[in-house]
């Protein structure tokens, strides 16, 4: 098949699953008492199996909530400028994750309680050359690997307006496990349990954390300022848990036990 052809076909199914999203957002929000919480890729809090159905600790807390709350909710994992977008306009009521920023408050209220609080860790290849102890300034002289276009904890941020350590991006946890395996970088700081799931995926056990984190993130589920829904919001608020139970399962699941840490 000529390859413009192929490119015709894969832009149209593109658009088609983009039609068929909002769709779905615009369908649910007619109903009254069903909230859409869309998502991002954030495993194995929230992400989407093979067949594309949303999957994860989130989904299960959820679930959970929805059953005791009598709240029917629909999950869509997108991306963060559509997410944004959707809860921007009230099309989509709820967003996860998303820290505190008093930015975010002109569109989006926060509870009073974060449902998770992400451990932003220091990995390395096993055995390294140096020791970290929770002080940035142990990171100093390294080579240190961050998410691209990920929002970094404050602490991190102190490393890097520093300028005592050179700091490179990547797109994708996977490339930052990578290149700290072939030892292109002393470490990264990445979330913990999303960077333990995708190390258990890559079936490697040269990368590991140190045992202090860098900094701690408060998580939230934002509420759209836009979405009429804030009753049944704060329905299924009642019954929602937090992720921390979920997590300390999940953690005691991993088939690499404690070989994940330093």
């Amino acid at each position: 098949m000529p390859s413009f052809v192929l490119k015709a076909c894969a832009i149209f199914r593109v658009l088609c699953l983009g039609l068929f999203v909002m769709a779905g957002i615009s369908s649910a929000n007619a109903d009254d008492n069903r909230l859409v919480l869309v998502g991002l890729q954030a495993p194995p809090y929230l992400y989407t199996d093979q067949t594309g159905e949303p999957r994860g600790l989130l989904v299960e807390a959820i679930t959970r909530a929805s059953q005791r709350s009598g709240v029917p909710v629909d999950l869509v994992v997108s991306n963060w400028p559509r997410a944004q977008h959707e809860v921007k306009i009230g099309r989509a009521d709820l967003i996860f994750p998303v820290v505190f920023t008093p930015d975010r408050q002109d569109w989006l209220e926060y509870p009073d309680d974060p449902v998770i609080r992400f451990e932003m860790m220091v990995f390395a290849r096993v055995d390294p050359d140096f020791a970290f102890n929770g002080q940035v300034e142990t990171l100093h002289g390294l080579r240190i690997g961050k998410i691209a276009k990920g929002r970094m904890h404050p602490e991190f941020r102190r490393l890097e307006e520093s300028g005592k350590a050179e700091i490179e991006g990547r797109d994708t946890l996977e490339q930052l496990i990578t290149a700290a395996h072939h030892s292109r970088l002393d470490a990264f700081v990445t979330p913990r349990l999303m960077t333990l799931w995708t190390i258990e995926k890559m079936q490697l056990d040269t990368v590991q954390a140190f045992e202090t984190p860098l900094g701690v993130s408060d998580i939230f589920i934002g509420f759209s300022r836009m979405s009429q829904k804030r009753a049944a919001w704060q329905k299924l608020l009642e019954e929602l848990e937090s992720l921390e139970s979920y997590k300390a399962d999940y953690l005691a699941s991993l088939s690499s036990g404690q070989r994940n840490k330093f």
